[in-house]
């Protein structure tokens, strides 16, 4: 017999589903009809729930180089063409980018270093022509080896094999380019480049042509010493914008795109200190929020509109110990899959904070491991439906002084095989209906989310997976018997 909530229950996950699909039309829809919107203080945020976070394994550490190297900024992609997300590491006192080939199972080999001009800061994955490998982008400051040199730019390093690179072309993006972010800026399935110059105080765009060349650069303003630049989309029209922080002025630039690959400049948003950015929806209205420090202890969740205003949410307590964090990333990091906040603290190192759904981050403080480094970064490394930490530091928590590796722990939330209960390698439908016919019992295997209770929470687990297939599963023959519920 079915349940007499069922059908609510059923009729609650097709409005979901509808909604999702239809959110990045009605935000644009909505703001043509919006008032211009003041700063709104919020009530104090709330603190989170018994957390059922199950926390990251053991770590392990892959080192690249010895202490000299000079790591900078990061990246995770497939370099392989084999599904799997390897790591680039952009060394700025070695002048190269360490490659690190994942094996398959979210262990790495250290593949050949790629050589750059001097003083590369930051790297990015991404196929540029559409050979399914993973290239790269670099950002350096240096000068090239082409006519005429210019002060610093952008490498673009096309693979010729799996993590093997074809020498650099390089391209002029302002002076001196610290950041560097990628995607498709003008809508023609290309992926496209953005750099953030901190001489120039400006960020340039690079167009691909369609074969891994680009065109370019065309060059927007920012505020002084851009220190953090990224690419999300802040309207909801399914375009990427642009958002560069400044290092002096204490506020974020923000640039709304056209649909073509230029940006109309929308303004600037006054911060304490915008030397990190973090982009992410964290309301869940299919458009980005920007996260930036608001004090010594806090951040601040900023909501941007089409007409210029913005609103303010916050603050969010991230450390007591009063030291500003060094890096930020939004990623849904426990089983709940809203939106979260990771973040590496001066002291006591890396943690997270939960965000809510509404925009808000939650209390308390997560630590994720007590070691310290600079940036960090969150990728679903053994293809496992949750997201893994990655670090760069010196060696394992309380281990000596190694030489600069990435340290890596694996998520525990999310186990695939698991939450697909039906067992057909897909997680769809039959889900759904098993979750609704275990509803209310306490635990088991339908308690996707290990809060203790089959409910809502564990159909958003279903809902955030939801068309994703399970490795190993759903061929002739190869399917596991779905568990008992």
């Amino acid at each position: 017999m079915m349940r007499p909530y069922v059908p609510l229950i059923l009729a609650l996950v097709a409005a979901v589903l509808l909604s999702r699909a239809a959110a990045p039309a009605a935000r644009v829809a909505a703001h043509a009809a919006e008032p211009p919107a003041a700063v709104v203080d919020p009530d104090p945020p709330g603190v989170a729930p018994a957390s059922a976070f199950r926390g990251f394994g053991t770590p392990a550490f892959y080192q690249f180089g010895p202490l000299g190297v000079g790591p900078e900024g990061f990246r995770t992609g497939d370099l392989t063409g084999d599904g799997y997300a390897d790591i680039a590491v952009a060394n700025s006192q070695r002048d190269d980018v360490a490659i690190l080939i994942n094996n398959g199972d979210a262990t790495f080999t250290l593949g050949a270093p790629v050589p750059t001009p001097i003083l590369p800061f930051d790297v990015t994955i991404a196929d540029f022509n559409g050979d399914t490998l993973g290239d790269l982008a670099v950002a350096f400051f240096g000068t090239t080896p082409t006519d005429p040199p210019h002060n610093g730019g952008v490498g673009v390093y096309l693979s010729t094999a799996p993590g093997r690179f074809a020498p650099g072309v390089f391209y002029a993006a302002g002076a001196d380019p610290h950041n560097v972010d990628v995607g498709d800026l003008d809508g023609d399935g290309d992926i496209d480049i953005v750099a953030f110059a901190q001489t120039s105080s400006e960020f340039a765009v690079l167009l691909n042509t369609g074969d891994g060349a680009f065109t370019g650069p065309d060059l927007y303003p920012t505020g002084r010493v851009p220190q953090d630049g990224a690419l999300g989309d802040l309207d909801g029209d399914g375009d990427l914008d642009a958002v560069g922080g400044s290092a002096f002025d204490n506020n974020f630039a923000v640039h709304i795109n056209k649909g073509d690959g230029t940006f109309a400049e929308t303004g600037f948003v006054e911060m304490v200190s915008a030397f990190h950015i973090a982009i992410g929806d964290l309301t869940g209205d299919g458009a980005d929020e920007v996260v930036v420090q608001s004090s010594a202890t806090s951040v601040d969740v900023i909501q941007i509109r089409d007409d210029r205003s913005f609103i303010r949410l916050g603050p969010f307590l991230i450390n007591e110990q009063g030291l500003a964090s060094r890096d930020k990333r939004t990623v849904p990091i426990d089983a709940d899959f809203t939106t979260d906040l990771g973040f590496v603290n001066v002291f006591p190192g890396p943690g997270f904070v939960r965000g809510d759904g509404a925009g808000n981050l939650l209390q308390p403080v997560i630590p994720i491991v007590d070691v310290d480094g600079n940036e960090l970064r969150f990728a679903d490394l053994d293809n496992d439906g949750d997201q893994d930490f990655l670090f760069v530091t010196t060696g394992l928590p309380g281990g000596p002084t190694l030489g600069f590796g990435v340290l890596v722990l694996l998520n525990l939330n999310v186990d695939l095989p698991s939450i697909d209960l039906s067992g057909d390698g897909v997680i769809n439908a039959q889900e759904i209906a098993l979750v609704l016919a275990a509803w209310g019992d306490a635990g088991g295997p339908a308690d996707l989310n290990h809060d203790g209770v089959v409910d809502g929470g564990d159909l958003s687990v279903i809902l955030n997976l939801f068309g994703q297939t399970v490795p190993g599963r759903g061929s002739p023959g190869g399917v596991s018997p779905a568990p008992t519920i």
